[in-house]
């Protein structure tokens, strides 16, 4: 165990992405043994909350986010920090996707048409035939754009007054992607509260883990 926590804090860029791949095949076999969802989820607003093809711009960002997120901490944030960000994510991602084998949910939220700029209703008939309205709560969208926020807005890499707009910005457009997984039709107002309930609850787990004490344990 020693070495493997040893080998996985220096080489992180491995660790991650290795550990993606692992994700995507878990995810992929949830789609596979639950391709009919047995729940369908409805809340009356979301009746009210209007489509708008606009949405996919930032619910799009959201593979950037993470990305760019990940990549900045691997390279200039601490050890303790990146694992504060990538621990509490890895492990709702499992378990989330262990929750969707059990309790498979589904939306029919998505409108029969759509109106707007004609590359982005491609943009969104692209994304509708790659995401199947389905294992949609709680959203993975939602709870892992909270765990990435709440970690930059703790993060001695924008710490200070100074830096401020910086958070702002990260909250932002953290609030960007997650209201538009709502205005796109791709969730519920019930898996973006499920979604900000794990994010709430993995981000507490993660608070009080002792990522130093791992740290020294694995002698780095």
């Amino acid at each position: 165990m020693k070495k493997l926590l040893r080998w996985c804090n220096t080489h992180p860029v491995y660790t991650l992405v290795g550990y993606y791949m692992l994700y995507l095949c878990w995810f992929y076999f949830a789609e596979y043994r639950n391709p009919v969802p047995k729940y369908i989820i409805h809340a009356g607003i979301d009746d009210i909350i209007p489509f708008s093809v606009w949405a996919v711009i930032p619910y799009a960002s959201w593979a950037p986010f993470i990305f760019f997120s990940l990549l900045l901490f691997v390279l200039y944030a601490s050890r303790e920090e990146l694992w504060r960000l990538a621990v509490p994510m890895m492990c709702g991602m499992v378990l989330t996707v262990g929750f969707y084998l059990f309790v498979p949910t589904g939306l029919n939220l998505r409108p029969e048409t759509m109106s707007g700029p004609s590359f982005l209703v491609w943009i969104v008939e692209l994304l509708h035939k790659a995401d199947t309205p389905t294992n949609v709560c709680p959203s993975i969208h939602v709870f892992i754009s909270f765990i990435i926020d709440q970690a930059w807005q703790r993060s001695a890499l924008i710490a200070g007054e100074r830096n401020r707009w910086k958070r702002i910005l990260i909250r932002l457009w953290d609030l960007a992607i997650i209201l538009s997984t709502l205005f796109l039709k791709q969730h519920s107002v019930i898996d973006v509260i499920a979604g900000m309930a794990v994010g709430l609850l993995l981000d507490y787990a993660g608070t009080h883990m002792n990522m130093k004490k791992l740290r020294e344990y694995a002698e780095i």
